[in-house]
């Protein structure tokens, strides 16, 4: 058991680093002006139930959250950021639970994205705040089973700014062949989306409903490949 909590991070790189542990919880802590990968993990070796949650993350831009690989039962809850570039980034997880985070501003210039999945599976994306990103959510490369819902998207930051989406779900299919299935994408509220409010590419088994957009500038949904 690891248990991390009311500690403050000022201008490093990297603050928690996990190697081969399990029940990690990281709580009531701030993180400030970081500049690497704030939580990280060696790729090569597990981590199993990692509960991350009100923790204030400021002012860190060049600073993301980062886990690649072997994770397992992640829960990422109640937490502040404002002014950082990635919320999380996750390489190779499966049963993720994003709920109730405030978000504001992970534009980093082009292409910010607060919560990006690469080869994920069951992950439920929930009761979140997002406001002022390009990209609130997005998913690459093999994530299947996923579940958005109940979130409010603010997308203001530049109306002229292709990459200014809502939700996008699906493959580069520029680089990769990979089909992403079972999506649900439900009563959410995107509003001010300078681009596309979802965008879906390479697609199978998906539904999309109950959803409200707001004030858009251009599609409300834009389909790839879809099946």
């Amino acid at each position: 058991n690891v248990f991390i909590a009311n500690n403050s991070f000022v201008n490093d790189t990297t603050a928690v680093y996990f190697n081969n542990v399990t029940n990690i919880t990281v709580e009531n802590n701030t993180f400030t002006k970081m500049f690497g990968n704030i939580l990280t993990n060696d790729p090569n070796f597990f981590a199993i139930n990692i509960n991350i949650s009100n923790n204030n993350f400021t002012n860190n831009f060049g600073g993301n959250n980062l886990f690649r690989g072997n994770l397992t039962n992640v829960n990422w809850f109640n937490n502040l950021y404002v002014d950082t570039s990635k919320v999380l980034n996750t390489r190779g997880a499966n049963n993720i639970n994003v709920f109730g985070n405030r978000v504001t501003n992970t534009t980093t210039g082009t292409n910010g994205i607060a919560i990006l999945f690469d080869n994920a599976t069951d992950v439920t994306i929930h009761h979140n705040n997002f406001t002022l990103n390009d990209y609130a959510i997005a998913f690459l490369y093999s994530s299947d089973n996923e579940t958005i819902y109940d979130n409010y998207i603010n997308n203001s930051y530049n109306h002229d700014d292709v990459y200014d989406v809502g939700i996008s779900v699906g493959t580069d299919t520029r680089t990769q062949n990979t089909r992403i299935s079972n999506i649900k994408i439900y009563n959410n509220t995107i509003e001010n989306f300078g681009c596309v409010g979802i965008i879906l590419r390479d697609i199978e088994n998906a539904t999309i409903e109950e959803n409200t957009f707001i004030q858009r500038y251009d599609s409300i949904l834009g389909q790839y490949n879809y099946h």
